[in-house]
């Protein structure tokens, strides 16, 4: 038997919380499949050079069901984060591939989440062959509002998720939220739904994670840190700055890194290359125009970022979406 076979049938919380266990396990056993595409956006004059992965995280082919807490864990592993909503958005206007979402009945069994991916093997098979493919499932963001707590879940519980976009405000009788880039996502908004905890995991939530090392205007970054810069986050993210770059109350993954990990793929990964995607976004903000050196101290993996980058204070401002 594989190991989706042998996945406890998550219909209750101890056999989800030990599915998502066995999930983390096998991705760290070297399991985990999945490929990064090389996205570039241009914005505001500055070009960001980043890496999503091509399609959601799979196991013996199926895209896993996760937690924030567990996609986080991952997260780790990989030297990797949740997206933003506003990367979300990038990486969906920049996949050639767009997939219709699949929604069935609320479930969060194994074999939910076997069926969910099938679906969405079956919308990949209806495209022509693409190196990125969004939405393979709703991903869960970070966002300041897991900093404050809402639906009556205190900060540090809070998870958010965000995506299945489509073409307008109602699809099939659903409605769908303006998203930071002015897309249309049923989970969409600034800060995502915000009515699960980090423990919640259903067959929609799978992982289609950020890696951390990424080069802006030719100069290596790391995502996270620019993530937590009071100058730097409004780039990647629509709700300024956050407190941290990571999915509050979950502790570093053992065997996770600090800092971004060395490029490594899943089982016979690669890095595919897709056609950049250009965001106009207004023009550069010259009002700073002295250069800033952000520097990421050591990490337990011994990764030093050293990055260049204008002081863009005022770019919220240029980029005109929240």
């Amino acid at each position: 038997m594989g190991i989706i076979d042998e996945l406890p049938e998550g219909r209750n919380l101890a056999e989800l919380q030990e599915r998502g266990n066995r999930i983390v396990d096998a991705v760290r056993d070297g399991h985990g499949q999945f490929e990064w595409a090389t996205v570039t956006t241009d914005v505001g004059g500055h070009r960001l050079v980043w890496h999503p992965m091509a399609d959601a995280l799979q196991i013996e082919g199926v895209r896993v069901n996760v937690s924030a807490t567990d996609s986080q864990r991952i997260a780790d592993l990989l030297g990797a984060m949740l997206p933003t909503a506003r990367l979300a958005d990038w990486l969906y206007e920049a996949a050639p591939a767009k997939l219709a979402p699949q929604p069935r009945p609320i479930s969060a069994t194994t074999a939910a989440m076997v069926e969910h991916s099938a679906a969405v093997d079956r919308a990949v098979a209806a495209n022509p062959p693409a190196s990125l493919v969004a939405d393979p499932g709703k991903a869960w963001i970070l966002t300041s509002k897991l900093w404050q707590g809402a639906s009556g879940i205190p900060p540090g519980e809070l998870a958010a998720n965000f995506g299945w976009h489509v073409p307008g405000p109602v699809w099939q009788g659903i409605n769908a939220n303006r998203t930071p880039e002015g897309l249309w996502a049923i989970q969409g908004g600034p800060t995502g739904g915000t009515r699960h905890d980090r423990r919640h995991v259903d067959y929609s939530q799978v992982a289609q994670l950020i890696r951390r090392d990424a080069t802006l205007d030719g100069q290596p970054v790391d995502l996270a840190a620019m993530l937590v810069d009071a100058d730097l986050a409004h780039l990647i993210s629509s709700d300024g700055p956050l407190p941290e770059a990571r999915q509050p109350g979950v502790p570093l993954e053992p065997g996770g890194a600090a800092g971004p990990a060395p490029p490594s793929n899943g089982e016979g990964g690669r890095v595919v290359e897709i056609e950049p995607v250009t965001i106009e976004a207004g023009p550069p903000d010259d009002s700073i125009p002295q250069a800033r050196i952000a520097r990421a101290g050591p990490t337990k993996t011994g990764v030093v970022i050293i990055a260049s980058v204008l002081a863009l204070g005022a770019l919220a401002a240029a980029l005109g979406r929240g």
